[in-house]
């Protein structure tokens, strides 16, 4: 399950880079048919969509995460938060917990 979401956050991500490419060659194209007034204009929209493609991917290679669970004690709520991450990260069976708050951040490889 991991790999195909992993593979749907790296097709969004390419799918990014090929509209900043197809944008910087219709900037090109476009700039050159335009009085110079607009030439600002267009510079300027063009920084803000690659700020915003910085964001987009950003977000796409760090993903954040938010899942809340309810129900009643010892229902199995630690165990499909840990079956969902893959991992053993949230306690189980431990005492009663009437409310509580993990966060799970994911380790950055840098």
């Amino acid at each position: 399950m991991a790999k195909k979401i992993y593979e749907v956050f790296q097709s969004l991500e390419n799918k990014a880079n090929l509209l900043a490419g197809y944008w910087d060659n219709f900037k090109t194209e476009i700039i050159q048919h335009l009085p110079e007034s607009y030439h600002g204009e267009i510079e300027e929209l063009s920084n803000n969509l690659q700020k915003s493609l910085e964001v987009l991917i950003d977000e796409l290679r760090h993903p954040t995460l938010i899942l809340a669970t309810t129900g009643t004690t010892s229902s199995g709520k630690s165990t499909l938060v840990n079956f969902l991450c893959g991992a053993d990260i949230v306690p189980t069976a431990v005492s009663e917990m009437s409310a509580g708050s993990v966060t799970i951040a994911p380790k950055l490889n840098k």
